[in-house]
Order: structure tokens, then sequence, then C-alpha cells
């Protein structure tokens, strides 16, 4: 069963990713990651459906894409709305016929993964603009999961930053000061990553909060420090 997981930068999609795989069966299988924005249109095809030895310019021997090395387990595209029209269709045919086809090859490969998308994008506008599928959207959008930013999440703050408090790198003297919202959760902070951010910087520096650091600290802006 396909998911999709649609935030904003920053919200833990991938985390949530991993959480998935490893409440499933198929935990213990391969969990295969690419961000489809992270490479070049003309070699993301190969990374994706693998090829033969000689497809083309550099091709020096035969290799299995990500979607072959996730036989059995999990796949994880990251910034799916980045993919071409023509990148598309093939991943739809994929997911249609459970069988992947090499550059180059003339076989095809049976296939049995689960495939987790990612987005930050509004993928119904870009259905409605002809720049994302509408067959593969309804593809990939079985289990949709919407995750809210951190600004809208306040009781996760004292958990994240307990968390990272406790971590063996953090030190000693923070780890039993208070996690209070009030000065956790700064209105400028929007997003887990910043909060993140915040907090290891706390740690590492002996401040008892962000206040504290902010004042310690010759940044200009309250919103640079998170």
């Amino acid at each position: 069963m396909n998911v999709l997981i649609r935030g904003e930068s920053g919200t833990g999609k991938e985390l949530a990713a991993r959480a998935i795989v490893a409440l499933s069966r198929r935990a213990h299988q391969p969990y295969i990651r690419l961000n489809c924005a992270a490479l070049p249109h003309d070699l993301i095809e190969s990374e994706l459906f693998g090829s033969e030895r000689g497809a083309f310019t550099g091709a020096t021997e035969s290799r299995p894409g990500q979607i072959e090395l996730s036989d059995q387990g999990t796949l994880f595209l990251d910034e799916i709305a980045t993919l071409t029209l023509p990148l598309q269709t093939k991943l739809l045919r994929v997911l249609e016929d459970h069988m992947v086809q090499r550059l180059g090859g003339r076989t095809q490969r049976k296939i049995d993964f689960r495939l987790i998308c990612a987005t930050h994008e509004n993928l119904e506008e870009m259905v409605h603009t002809g720049r994302f599928r509408e067959d593969l959207y309804y593809r990939i959008h079985v289990v949709p999961i919407q995750l809210p930013p951190l600004r809208e999440r306040h009781g996760d703050i004292p958990l994240l930053c307990s968390h990272f408090f406790s971590t063996p790198t953090a030190s000693p003297t923070t780890s039993h000061r208070s996690t209070s919202t009030t000065w956790l959760f700064p209105p400028w902070s929007s997003i887990a990553g910043r909060a993140t951010s915040g907090s290891w910087k706390i740690c590492f520096s002996g401040w008892s909060s962000p206040l504290e650091a902010m004042r310690s600290s010759p940044l200009t802006s309250p919103r640079s420090f998170w």
C-alpha cells in the first residue's frame, strides 16, 4: 500500500517514512531512499531503473536501479514532484505492472516493493496544470499523511528538547533544565529543523534557554538563532 507524506520542508517527512517502515512487516527488508531533486534529470532515470552495460556513454557495467534494490522492501522517493513527465510515466508503469526494465535491457524483472513518497508541493495544482500525471497521483495517494509544522504542534516541543538534552553529547548541566514552551517555542520558530538546530546550540554552548543564548550571542536577529 503506497503512502504519500506531505508537509513543509523540515517537518520530518523522512523520519515519518522511517517510522512507517520500522512498524511494518517489511521492517527487516531493504529500505532504499532517493531524493529526486538531488540528481540531474539525465541521471535520475538510470538511478531509478538501473542500466545494462553499454546503455549509454560511461555505462561500463550492468547495475540495478533503486527500484530493483528495494525488492521485498520499501522505496522512499523524496521530492517526487520534481520528476519529469516521462519519468512519471515509467514509474506509473512499474506500479501498475510490478515489473522493472533496466535502461538498455530487453528483459523485465518482477518487483515487489512498497512505495513511500514525500513532497512539499501542491500536487493537486500540478495535476491541474499538467505538470504531474493524474493517474500517478492516484497511484501514490493511497494513504495520505499530512505533517503539520512544529508551530502547530506545541506539545511536541518539550519532548523534542528533552530528547536532545538527554543525548550523550549534551552538557550535563542541561539535562534537567526546564522545557517550558514559553522559551522553547518562540513565535518565529516554524519548523522542526530549526527547533532541532536551536536545541543543539543550547546543548553545546551550555546556555539555559534560547533567551539566554541570544543575550550572550552577537547575533542581531533572534530569527537567525533558530
